[in-house]
């Protein structure tokens, strides 16, 4: 993702204080093994397309898909508006690439 530099720190806030409850609780559910957001250090230039990116880590292709994301964000977020969070988020960064990966080999598998 591009975040307009002079707002990164307005999308962090908003990934941690609205996503990443999500996240977790996709996690004690089981329908994610983890989730990370990144933010570029170095080198800063504007020559990249991205200067964010957020993992979802599944282990089962059934995770990806298992739980509605729109009932777990009433669970963690009774009352909230997810459309208008959402909305809020994406006038915040453009979305280059979203890709599934597929782990074939680290040092630490989940169990």
């Amino acid at each position: 993702m591009k975040v307009p530099q002079g707002i990164c720190g307005d999308y962090v806030d908003l990934e941690k204080t609205y996503f990443k409850p999500v996240h977790k609780a996709f996690i004690e559910a089981g329908g994610r093994t983890d989730w990370a957001l990144y933010v570029r250090s170095t080198p800063i230039v504007e020559a990249y397309h991205y200067n964010i990116i957020t993992v979802d880590i599944q282990v089962t292709p059934d995770q990806v898909f298992s739980y509605p994301p729109a009932k777990v964000w009433e669970n963690v977020h009774p009352g909230t508006n997810v459309d208008y969070t959402w909305e809020k988020m994406t006038d915040l960064r453009t979305l280059h690439l979203q890709e599934t990966w597929k782990l074939v080999s680290n040092t630490n598998a989940p169990k």
